[in-house]
């Protein structure tokens, strides 16, 4: 399962897609903690028409992996996209799970 690390450090990437064109990583949002939860969301870019869908995405270094996108804008040139990711945050060995 993709981490926020692995977005943010895929951001300026072309990955591929499974049954779409490349799509760009645009942008990372700076990730948000509350209540043992981390959350952010990915822009990602298009060459192509694309609707709302749950895409395999091949994340480097990272399984390829179902990821539902909504499309924010659409124009000559393909489609933005965006997906929110929110995962648990694991306890930091170092403090006895105190986060």
């Amino acid at each position: 399962m993709s981490t926020y690390d692995d977005w943010a450090s895929a951001v300026g990437a072309t990955l591929e897609v499974d049954g779409h064109a490349p799509w760009a990583v645009i942008a990372c949002s700076p990730a948000t903690d509350a209540a043992g939860w981390r959350s952010w969301s990915v822009t990602l870019r298009s060459p192509e028409a694309v609707d709302q869908t749950t895409a395999a995405i091949h994340l480097p270094g990272v399984e390829p992996e179902p990821v539902f996108v909504v499309p924010s804008a659409r124009d000559a040139e393909g489609t933005t996209l965006v997906a929110s990711f929110t995962t648990p945050i694991e306890p930091d060995p170092d403090t006895d799970g105190a986060s």
